[in-house]
């Protein structure tokens, strides 16, 4: 998501969907690599508490 520069309530909505859903099925969801900009958002909205953040592939358990 380093490229990510803007993220509206759409592109949250699309992902806090995609993460329920994997969740229901046992599964995992993470953000990636995710953009100053759009931590920002995340955090002014307390959504950086609901989604998992990793810096990179390398932080995966």
């Amino acid at each position: 998501m380093v490229n990510i520069k803007l993220l509206d309530s759409s592109g949250i909505a699309l992902l806090a969907n995609l993460q329920k859903k994997l969740k229901s099925e046992e599964g995992q969801f993470f953000l990636l690599n995710v953009s100053q900009d759009v931590m920002v958002i995340l955090k002014l909205s307390s959504l950086d508490k609901f989604f998992t953040i990793l810096g990179g592939e390398s932080e995966l358990p």
